[in-house]
């Protein structure tokens, strides 16, 4: 064998070698370059799925607000129409000619006045609670022309009513509607 041929073999051992790392090269780079794509693609829909997921969040919120809005609106005209039916009962009972009525005394002060011909007893407030603090102490007796002073109050979310709720012994509860107020 002769000796100046084997630099020759291993010259070309070794160009054959780089050529299979060349394509090896070639080939993996072109399989990161599609891989990488994937990557993105996917990485755009799953931005794209969390934009929708959080658009959907917020008409979710924005809907229960609604919801809650409503059930708060119906609810106060529930008990508006309430009131209303208890009042026209009341009225209706009386022949039109209110029992009771309330006059102002100052911006926060009133007079409830016994118009009718008997005496009213008051057992409570059904109302009471919407005022900051009942506006006067019961069990209360009117006489025919008797009048009691009540105090209006309201604070912490307490609107106070548009009416009086009383209640009164064996009877059904008496409404009695507040006039416009006086400005302080």
């Amino acid at each position: 064998m002769n000796m100046n041929g084997i630099p020759d073999w291993i010259m070309a051992i070794c160009a054959v070698l780089s050529l299979i790392g060349a394509v090896i090269s070639w080939w993996r780079a072109k399989l990161s370059n599609k891989a990488r794509k994937r990557a993105q693609v996917q990485q755009e829909a799953a931005t794209k799925a969390a934009e929708t997921a959080q658009c959907h969040a917020r008409a979710a919120v924005a809907q229960a607000k609604a919801a809650k809005e409503q059930a708060e609106i119906g609810k106060k005209q529930s008990e508006d129409i309430a009131a209303l039916v208890a009042e026209v009962r009341s009225i209706r009972e009386q022949g039109e000619k209110p029992r009771l009525k309330i006059f102002w005394n100052g911006s926060r002060h009133f007079n409830l006045r016994n118009t009718s011909k008997s005496s009213i007893v008051c057992t409570g407030i059904a109302n009471a609670d919407k005022f900051l603090k009942p506006p006067f102490k019961t069990p209360l007796t009117l006489k025919p022309g008797d009048i009691t002073e009540g105090v209006f109050l309201t604070a912490h979310g307490r609107t106070g009513a548009d009416a009086l709720i009383l209640e009164e012994r064996n009877a059904p509860n008496l409404v009695v509607r507040f006039p416009p107020r006086p400005s302080s």
